[in-house]
């Protein structure tokens, strides 16, 4: 459930957070401030200036709105979206700076991650697979699993002991490789990419296939 007159005055973003958990609206006393998933789910992208329905949100700003979503690197900084185009960023806002606030109530928002991913491709040699995947950005990424079927509908089984850290940030990407040699030649594997966010929350990337096999007998 969300605010549909939203204050027209900015606040820091301590501020933000005050106002939304004391807010007495229609009858609930559950309101906070949305993350920065939830915020995004407002977005319009068809829509500019504001990227949003008026008609839900009048008084909607074509401006930065505060999520509860903290920017990693120190802290002091946290996440926004630019309601004019739907823009999310961290940069050159400082909890310390002013931006428009909405509310939100509700359970927490089990949406997509803030994963930017550009590639993930599985590619087959003897007796083993190599995935590799890029990212352009991620936002408050934790790490990374990938899983295996052998039917592309198929039941996947997670390939990696340990979650595999993020290296990227909000800033730039990183690229990533994991060698499964968990596997037999001439037989087809399907994998998916699963990304977690600090939050727990998961979304999967995929599948891509690979079929292993030996090339003129070689083993490489």
């Amino acid at each position: 459930m969300w605010q549909k007159n939203c204050p027209i005055q900015q606040m820091n973003w301590q501020e933000a957070l005050s106002y939304c958990e004391n807010l007495p609206l229609a009858g609930y006393e559950d309101w906070r401030l949305p993350n920065v998933h939830e915020l995004q789910s407002l977005v319009d992208y068809n829509l500019v200036n504001p990227a949003t329905n008026i008609t839900y949100f009048p008084n909607i700003q074509s401006a930065n709105y505060w999520s509860s979503t903290t920017f990693m690197e120190g802290g002091v900084a946290a996440w926004t979206v630019l309601m004019l185009n739907g823009h999310t960023s961290p940069f050159n806002l400082f909890k310390t700076d002013f931006n428009y606030v909405i509310a939100v109530r509700g359970s927490v928002s089990s949406g997509p991650t803030v994963i930017n991913l550009s590639s993930l491709t599985a590619t087959p040699k003897a007796d083993r697979v190599i995935l590799e995947w890029t990212t352009e950005s991620e936002i408050d990424n934790a790490g990374f699993n990938l899983y295996r079927s052998e039917i592309d509908a198929g039941e996947y089984t997670k390939t990696n002991t340990e979650l595999i850290p993020a290296q990227g940030s909000s800033t730039q990407g990183a690229s990533y490789e994991f060698i499964d040699t968990n596997v037999m030649n001439r037989k087809t594997y399907y994998y998916k990419l699963e990304d977690i966010d600090t939050n727990g929350i998961s979304t999967f990337h995929g599948p891509v296939k690979a079929v292993p096999r030996k090339v003129y007998g070689l083993g490489k």
